[in-house]
């Protein structure tokens, strides 16, 4: 059996927080809002205000975006994982 290993290109973004941060685009970020905000609370939120809510609410946001029926775009890294 061989084991892959899939995992972000860059250092920096090596946390799931970052690196799903980094993979919206400016278009796709008033649905990635959409998915993590509770009553809108994110609507108005810069990319560096988003992220400082998922580092310090790992569950919380994840969670947010399971239960979300928006799509969000994920890393590429991820989207690897998933096709193997």
């Amino acid at each position: 059996m061989i084991l892959k290993s899939f995992s972000e290109a860059l250092t920096a973004a090596c946390l799931l927080a970052p690196s799903v941060a980094n993979a919206q685009s400016d278009n796709d970020l008033v649905v990635f809002r959409k998915a993590i905000s509770k009553n809108n609370s994110h609507a108005k939120n810069t990319r560096d205000e988003m992220l400082a809510f998922m580092l310090n609410n790992k569950t919380e946001w994840s969670m947010r975006v399971f239960d979300s029926s928006d799509t969000i775009k994920y890393p590429q890294y991820i989207l690897d994982a998933v096709k193997k």
